[in-house]
């Protein structure tokens, strides 16, 4: 389970955040489940400033790890993997990721699927239930 984050975001961010929680709550001893969050401001968000926001939130980092490195890898991971970059001369108020509550659900081959709102309860319930569907999956 994959999102772009940022964490001095006061608006989707913490929605977001909230509801991966509980999904990281759902699969707690399950290992086949991690959410990774990448970080859309490399620059301010260095691994111990990370650390520091994950145990603020009550993150657990075995399950939920918290991405961050160069800006040039940072940003080219945004845009060629996790499709989230602003078109040009477009901004949405950050600079060239997308301030989005997308989340992503990845299999163990590196395929997205499934694309959902983090905001919206519902659009986490389908996550969920995708999960659960892909874990019952025989791995290929």
């Amino acid at each position: 389970i994959v999102n772009v984050f940022y964490s001095r975001c006061g608006d989707i961010c913490p929605i977001t955040r909230q509801r991966l929680r509980d999904l990281a709550s759902t699969y707690a001893v399950d290992d086949r489940v991690l959410i990774v969050s990448q970080t859309g401001t490399p620059g301010t968000d260095t691994p111990r400033r990370l650390a520091e926001f994950a145990a603020r939130e009550g993150i657990d980092v075995r399950r939920w790890r918290l991405l961050t490195g160069p800006d040039t890898t940072v940003r080219r991971v945004a845009r060629d993997v996790w499709h989230l970059a602003t078109p040009p001369g477009v901004g949405w108020g950050v600079d060239t990721i997308a301030h989005t509550e997308r989340i992503l659900l990845v299999d163990q081959a590196g395929y997205t699927r499934g694309v959902y709102n983090g905001t919206l309860a519902l659009e986490l319930a389908n996550l969920r239930a995708d999960v659960d569907r892909l874990l019952a999956t025989p791995a290929r």
